[in-house]
């Protein structure tokens, strides 16, 4: 998939308990599936991948302290390049779960563009239920990841690092109404260095993913279950 390249204006930054949201309005209109991804270039030297949520006309990421932290000193303009990779596959079912990671809160968030009915997000950070008075999202719950039962839902999306996904995996086993997201193994985003290919499916997840059912990589996944 060809990279469209932007130059962002930064607007404003909203420190929270983990992290940042920070504000863009977009010199040019960037249209991006629930899912999809973006480089982030910062000035100074940061550079990483996050997820984005649109409100309004601005285009809001969150960022995680050890990115963006207090002595940092936000720039007026930053690029983005993207969007990169295919978004979330969508569920089976109107019973959605969904078990998120720290650093993922815009990922999770913006899957109710993708489902239609009430999403359950479990998770530890409780930036989430701030998240959700700032965006105006009142019709889902937040609740802490120990509540999870998998028999409760008929899709379940876990959303993280890929060793926060691998004992869920270990868990619950290679099911078709398992989708799994992460980034934590994309180094360029563009497909070119081939860092986050899928061992034994071939598939790169910042050009196939990132998001993924459990049954499209099940030879990865089975390969991670039974890893000690």
């Amino acid at each position: 998939m060809a990279s469209k390249y932007f130059s962002a204006f930064l607007n404003s930054s909203i420190k929270l308990e983990k992290g940042k949201v920070v504000s863009f309005i977009p010199k040019k209109t960037i249209e991006f599936s629930p899912g999809q991804f973006f480089l982030i270039s910062f000035p100074k030297g940061f550079r990483g991948f996050s997820f984005p949520l649109i409100v309004k006309k601005s285009v809001v990421f969150y960022l995680n302290n050890k990115a963006l932290n207090d002595s940092y000193e936000l720039p007026k303009y930053v690029g983005l390049i993207g969007p990169l990779g295919k978004g979330f596959p969508k569920p089976l079912g109107k019973r959605i779960g969904v078990l998120v990671e720290d650093a993922y809160i815009m990922a999770a968030l913006a899957l109710r563009d993708v489902i239609n009915g009430k999403i359950a997000y479990f998770t530890d950070n409780k930036d989430l239920g701030l998240m959700f008075q700032l965006m105006k999202i009142g019709d889902s719950v937040v609740l802490p990841l120990w509540q999870f039962r998998f028999s409760e839902f008929s899709s379940v999306y876990i959303i993280g690092s890929i060793d926060f996904i691998k004992p869920f995996l270990k868990r619950y086993g290679v099911k078709e109404n398992i989708i799994i997201a992460s980034l934590s193994k994309v180094n360029c985003g563009l497909g070119f260095c081939g860092s986050c290919i899928l061992r034994k499916t071939g598939k790169r997840v910042c050009v196939d993913g990132p998001g993924f059912r459990l049954s499209e990589i099940k030879e990865w996944a089975k390969e991670v279950i039974y890893e000690p």
